[in-house]
């Protein structure tokens, strides 16, 4: 063999362990991120449940959760007018059905100085 053959064969045993040095340094830090952001969903996933267990359960009856017409009577205005509001007071809306929570309501007419003729 001579020395450019040589010389190519040995470009290319290096260029193949760069390779493999490289991938190898490319799949350990891909693990080490996989495993970094699954124990971060696992603690978050785990200080959620616990703010949750300690919140208090409450049944239909002294629920703080309104529909339209009960935040409509809440505030003491005609449905009609507070259905062409319903956007401009605090709420969530899941799916179609807007939900109001009393407290919520309490705070924003406190802090509110909004009039709508």
């Amino acid at each position: 063999m001579d020395n450019r053959g040589f010389m190519t064969m040995l470009g290319l045993v290096f260029f193949g362990l760069g390779i493999i040095i490289s991938s190898y340094f490319l799949s350990t830090a891909i693990n080490n991120l996989a495993q970094a952001y699954s124990s971060g969903m696992q603690n978050a996933s785990t200080q959620l449940s616990n703010a949750v267990g300690h919140l208090p359960i409450q049944d239909a009856s002294t629920s703080d959760l309104m529909g339209l017409p009960e935040t409509a009577k809440f505030l003491g205005i005609s449905e009609e007018k507070f259905f062409k509001n319903a956007d401009y007071v605090p709420h969530v809306v899941i799916g179609d059905k807007y939900i109001f929570s009393r407290s919520a309501l309490i705070e924003w007419v406190g802090k509110s100085n909004y009039i709508q003729k």
